[in-house]
Formats: structure tokens, C-alpha cells, sequence
């Protein structure tokens, strides 16, 4: 039973209970909730009939809750000062609902409201790098569950899926497969598609901690790959075959159902000509590190540390574009109702952090394709050199692969021309290492604009009683 045939049922048992009492009926009674579900399903409040029947609401109440008798429709009448509460037998209130969900089975709450209206619903968004996980069937149930909705309230739905299949991550791979596969397949190790792929993945990340360069050729066979590289593009196809056959094995177990597919292959050549042309009409610029980046507008993102605009890389020097989930390192910003409006009794600090009603956490991370966060440096700790980016921290894990090092820190040194040196602080074994010795090592893992143009060796560890390197400190003795 709906609720205005509930409140209309009660009314007239109301009626009849004041007929009994009073010896007459008021015209109108309204009808609403108590405060707690505890009190009673429905509430009157009888301050209205105080004036027809001449006596205080709680009166009223307490003799209406003496006259409305329960049966098989009210199940608890009681009186709160001047409010009837009234509690509806679970049959009635209940019972109905459910006769109508057993008697319309899988069609209950089913409508028409959606008729000549389309929906698309885009989900999973899977990357042919490595396996289907469990964040994805989490997407897929509520992808399916989303287009199910729709469809049963007439709507048209489209249940479409973007793969992300190409970039530097799927070029890791292929990489990795090339160089250790020695023509291994699916089938021939009896391992699923994407799995099969995606330890290739996971065997290249493992061979760049023992040999850095082969980042250099990863973004080598992304360039040969955007050339049309006969044989690049050869093997991406049939790695990509392997995934999606692997996929289309966990679409079939799960019941995950597309209507229309698009691929990231087939669309990043738009973005492309977007970034050209907009280069040519000064919406982009190019850094001195040949970078297309887009400066962002000073009055809704500030400036950055040393004064100069923040900005966002769209394309690398190589022509190669930068995707959302790539490496691009950005400022951590809240928001929220749980966002407390600033510092208490710290304007400065809350005016530095607190803009806008978010939180800027001075946190610098990156997201993965996946939407992981990373988490990195502090901003107050970037070097700006040459309008370049450059993060100490991984000048410093560079470093710290040195047998010799046993602590370092790096930090930027003011320089008229470049805005800021790389500085290296090292605290290694006496005698056991020199400029020389440590920038050749350095070469071989870092690209030349990073390298410190500046080394200075100490006796002391770098790290505090907390384990931490104050870099700021440091920064701050040798200005």
C-alpha cells in the first residue's frame, strides 16, 4: 500500500475516532511523520483541533488515542503531549509491496520514464599492459549495474569501453618481450592473455632497476611506433591480441557486455592537431627543454614557488603526447566538506595553503593509468632550473645507488641566468669518490638537465634524530 492510500485510510479512522469522542469530525486532518520511526509510523499534531473542539491539544491527543482502536490496519496508538502517533500493522504497510515484487518477479521497478531518451555508459577502461584486476570488476559491476538501470526505465543505452592501448607503458612490454620472450606465446607457457603480457610488464620494470637506459628505448619504440614502423607495429598488434583475448575470457565469466569499442590508438592523433594548432595560435608554448606545455591561468592556480606560472606538459620534445596517468608530477589539492577553511591563528600559512576553499597540500604525486597515486617531493622542495621541473628526490635515488654514498641530499642554488643550480650534498667514503667519479655514474641514469652542476661532499649524515633530510635547512646555509 502506497503512502497517500495509508494516510488516507488513517485519516478517515481519525475522523471516526473524533466522531466518537467529540461528537464531530473536522473537515481536514493533516498527517505527518514523527521525528524517530520509533515513535510511530505516522503523526498528528492537534493544535488545529484545539479551536473546533475546545479543548488543549494534549486533551485531544490523549482521548483520540483512547477511541482509535487497534485492528488489523493500526497496530499501536499512544499519546505525546500534544502529538497521536500511530504505528501501522507490518502487514499493511509491507504486505502489499511485496505481493507486488513476487507477482512482477524481475520486472518490478521497471518503467517507462526513459522512453526516446540514449545514454552511454563507458566503463572499465582497461590497459593493455597488464592484467584485468579487481578495481576492474569493481568498475565492471557498477558499469553493468548502471546500464541495467537505465534500460529497465526505458532508456536506449550504449555500453561502451575506451582501451588504453598505446603509450610508453604498453612499449615497456613489447620492449621486455623482445629483448627476453625468445618467441614465447600464450599458449606456450599456458598462461591467460593479459597475464601473459602484463609479466612481461612487470620483467621490464625489473630490468630498468638494474639498467635505467632502457627507458631510452622504450620512448624510442613509441616513436617508431607513431612512424608506422612496419615491424613496431606488428608486434604491438599481436601483444595486443594476446590481452584481448585474455580480456574477452573475464568479459565472458562475468557478464560484462559492450556495445561499441574505442581505442586510444585511434583517437590520440586528434589531440595532436588540437596541440599544433593551439601552438600556432599562442594557446600553448614550448619550454627550453622543447616541452609543449600549457601555462595555467595565474587567478585560479597561483604561481609557483619562484614566481614563475605553473604549467601542464602536453606534448614530450620527441613529439610523443603526455596521456592523463602518465609520468606528469602535479600539487596534491583538497576539497571537501571535512576541509577546515585555514590555520588557526596562522593567516600567513593559511593564506599560502588555503585558496578558493581548497586545501594545497604542498605535496607533489603522480597517478598511474590506473588511478593510483604516487606520492613524491614537496613543492616548496622542486627545482626550477631552465624552466624545467626537476624533482630532488630523484636526483637523490640516482645517488644513492652509489656503493660509496651513504647519504645525500639535493637542492637548488640560486643562478641568475637558469633561476636555479642542481646542488648535490653527499656524505660518502672518504677518499672513495670524486666529482668526476659521481657525475659519470650519474649520466648513465638521469638526463643531462637534471645532473647537479654542483657537488659538495660532507663527513656528517644528512638525516636528523627523525630520520628526515631538512632540505629547506640545508638550502638555507648556503645562501
Amino acid at each position: 500500500m502506497n503512502i497517500a492510500t495509508l494516510k488516507a485510510t488513517l485519516i478517515e479512522k481519525i475522523k471516526s475516532a473524533c466522531t466518537c469522542a467529540f461528537g464531530e469530525a473536522p473537515a481536514e486532518i493533516e498527517v505527518g511523520f514523527p521525528p524517530e520511526v520509533k515513535l510511530g509510523h505516522f503523526g498528528v499534531g492537534c493544535f488545529p483541533l484545539a479551536r473546533l473542539f475546545r479543548r488543549s491539544p494534549a486533551e485531544i491527543a490523549s482521548q483520540l488515542a483512547d477511541k482509535l482502536v487497534t485492528d488489523k490496519f493500526v497496530e499501536t496508538v499512544t499519546a505525546a503531549g500534544p502529538y497521536l502517533n500511530v504505528s501501522v500493522s507490518p502487514t499493511v504497510l509491507c504486505g502489499t509491496v511485496c505481493d507486488e515484487i513476487l507477482g512482477l518477479g524481475q520486472a518490478y521497478g521497471e518503467s517507462q520514464i526513459g522512453m526516446g531518451k540514449r545514454v552511454m555508459d563507458e566503463y572499465l577502461s582497461p590497459n593493455t599492459n597488464k592484467p584485468l584486476h579487481l578495481g576492474h570488476l569493481r568498475n565492471g559491476a557498477l558499469g553493468m549495474a548502471i546500464a541495467r538501470m537505465f534500460a529497465a526505465t526505458g532508456h536506449e543505452v550504449v555500453k561502451a569501453i575506451l582501451v588504453n592501448d598505446r603509450g610508453v607503458h604498453i612499449c615497456k612490454s613489447m620492449l621486455a618481450w623482445q629483448r627476453w620472450g625468445d618467441g614465447e606465446t600464450p599458449q606456450s607457457a599456458g598462461t591467460k592473455g593479459d597475464h601473459f603480457v602484463g609479466d612481461w610488464y612487470v620483467r621490464y620494470a625489473m630490468e630498468f632497476d638494474k639498467n635505467p637506459a632502457l627507458e631510452k628505448e622504450v620512448q624510442q619504440m613509441l616513436q617508431r611506433w607513431e612512424a608506422g614502423h612496419a615491424e613496431t607495429v606488428a608486434l604491438w598488434r599481436t601483444m595486443n591480441d594476446w590481452v584481448y583475448d585474455g580480456f574477452s575470457k573475464t568479459y565472458r565469466e562475468f557478464g560484462l557486455e559492450f556495445d561499441v569499442t574505442y581505442y586510444e590508438s585511434d583517437t590520440y592523433k586528434l589531440g595532436k592537431d588540437y596541440i599544433q594548432t593551439g601552438l600556432k595560435n599562442g594557446v600553448f608554448t614550448e619550454d627550453a627543454n622543447g616541452n609543449v606545455v600549457f601555462l595555467l591561468p595565474e587567478d585560479r592556480f597561483g604561481l609557483e614557488k619562484g614566481g614563475q606560472p605553473k604549467r601542464v606538459t602536453v606534448l614530450r620534445p620527441d613529439g610523443t603526447p603526455v596521456r592523463p596517468g602518465s609520468e606528469e608530477v602535479g600539487e596534491i589539492v583538497a576539497s571537501g566538506e571535512s576541509i577546515t577553511a585555514g590555520y588557526f591563528g596562522d593567516p600567513d600559512g593559511s593564506q599560502e595553503f588555503f585558496r578558493d576553499g581548497k586545501l594545497y597540500t604542498g605535496d607533489l604525486a603522480r597517478v598511474d593509468a590506473d588511478g593510483y597515486l604516487y606520492l613524491g617531493d614537496r613543492v616548496q622542495d622542486m627545482i626550477l632550473s631552465g624552466g624545467a621541473n626537476i624533482y630532488p628526490a630523484e636526483v637523490e635515488a640516482a645517488i644513492s645507488e652509489h656503493p660509496a654514498v651513504h647519504s645525500c641530499a639535493v637542492i637548488g642554488l640560486p643562478n641568475d641566468d637558469r633561476g636555479n643550480d642542481v646542488h648535490a650534498i653527499v656524505q660518502a667514503d672518504a677518499g672513495e669518490l670524486s666529482d668526476g667519479d659521481l657525475l659519470a655514474f650519474l649520466a648513465e641514469r638521469l638526463t643531462t638537465y637534471k645532473l647537479p652542476r654542483s657537488i659538495e661532499f660532507v663527513d656528517e649524515p644528512l638525516r636528523d634524530e627523525a630520520g628526515k633530510v631538512r632540505r629547506s635547512t640545508l638550502r638555507a646555509a648556503r645562501i
